[in-house]
């Protein structure tokens, strides 16, 4: 039987996302992280306890090996020390840009020092850069990310609630293998700058009555990767962004196991044309009834 793939999580906030991953993968060795803070200026969440009920056959598919948060006082990182799993933070300097080097926490969560040399032969650089959109690629960070998913021997990258654009190198050398979960349902109410409460306020202000969640393959831009799965939420009359948020949070934390998942088992890859093929209708409807009351 092949071996787990192993995924790797970016995140920049409370992490609840990435609290359903942790569940949905290693929910044999998970220990109770869902009530680790919030990170420092986030809004409180759902809880990943709406997430889908584990199986021994979601265990054999993936396991998340680590998280690298882009704040040192991301609230992800305390749930990652609950869950025993692997944990590391993006090095800044004073005026807040990447630098060489950076501090992790073990599996103990203890801190481990340098996390920049990783043991063994460096990881490739991956695909030269594809298209330009106005960012420069910050080399410190793009070597900070290769090197800290390399010592981790990551398989598949996950932006769970990452605020940051991932440096292009990083995308192509996870290309086809790193993916992220708008509160959205993409092209709509995507792009720089949409993101938490942005979303759900341009969704009301908008007047439209769906809204959802989505999961999409990265690509060199914000929220402009193939689109993998989506779920729609509803929009009610009165709702304000901090309900409709709540409401497609749920959501979230189903969608986006889902979809890692079948990344994972191979149903879906990222084809030459930039969109999503799937070998089978991985997704049943009995795989979403349920999720919302």
């Amino acid at each position: 039987m092949a071996e787990p793939a192993r995924i790797a999580a970016l995140a920049s906030g409370g992490g609840s996302n990435f609290q359903a991953l942790v569940d949905h993968f290693n929910a044999s060795e998970a220990s109770d992280a869902s009530e680790a803070p919030a990170a420092h200026g986030a809004p409180a969440a759902t809880e990943a306890s709406a997430a889908p009920e584990t199986s021994a056959a979601a265990e054999a598919i993936g396991r998340i090996v680590g998280v690298i948060a882009s704040r040192e006082d991301a609230g992800v990182l305390e749930r990652a020390r609950r869950a025993d799993v692997a944990a590391a933070v993006i090095p800044t300097g004073p005026n807040g840009t990447p630098q060489a080097g950076g501090r992790g926490a073990s599996r103990e969560g203890e801190t481990r020092g340098i996390v920049h040399q990783p043991n063994g032969a460096p990881p490739a650089d991956g695909a030269e850069a594809r298209r330009a959109h106005g960012e420069s690629d910050s080399t410190a960070e793009a070597d900070f990310l290769l090197e800290t998913l390399a010592q981790w021997r990551t398989e598949i990258v996950v932006l769970a609630g990452y605020m940051k654009l991932v440096p292009e190198r990083v995308v192509g050398a996870y290309w086809g293998r790193i993916v992220n979960i708008h509160p959205a349902l993409l092209p709509a109410f995507g792009g720089k700058g949409m993101y938490g409460g942005r979303v759900h306020r341009a969704v009301i202000d908008s007047g439209v009555r769906i809204t959802g969640a989505t999961v999409h393959f990265v690509d060199e831009a914000y929220d402009e990767g193939a689109v993998i799965c989506q779920w729609p939420v509803p929009v009610f009359a009165n709702d304000t962004p901090s309900a409709v948020a709540e409401r497609v949070l749920a959501v979230e934390h189903r969608l986006l196991p889902a979809g890692v998942q079948a990344l994972a088992e191979g149903a879906v890859r990222m084809g030459p044309d930039r969109r999503a093929h799937w070998s089978r209708e991985w997704f049943g409807i009995d795989a979403f009834t349920g999720w919302q009351e």
